[in-house]
């Protein structure tokens, strides 16, 4: 089983909803864990030989954010904050 898109979905709705003002992890954090039913599994602690002891759902949500990261649908301008991309206002990139 893959990862759960809804997760990646609903950080992107509470950041969307943000914009211009980037998002703190923890508010995603808060408002997944309000707002979406996640299975045992997604609650069952994820393990690692080095690295934090949390629920799985967390750490499969920032694999998610890294990889939206990665194909420029989200930002993250500084440690811990999420945020869409931004539009350069009146730059003229015509030669």
């Amino acid at each position: 089983m893959g990862l759960d898109k809804r997760l990646l979905d609903m950080a992107i709705e509470i950041i969307k909803n943000s914009y211009p003002n980037d998002v703190h992890v923890q508010e995603l954090y808060n408002y997944i864990e309000d707002n979406l039913e996640l299975t045992q599994k997604q609650l069952d602690l994820h393990k690692q030989v080095l690295g934090q002891i949390e629920p799985n759902w967390k750490h499969d949500l920032r694999n998610l954010l890294a990889s939206a990261k990665n194909n420029s649908i989200l930002i993250n301008p500084k440690m811990n904050y999420w945020g869409l991309p931004r539009r350069l206002v009146g730059v003229n990139f015509d030669c």
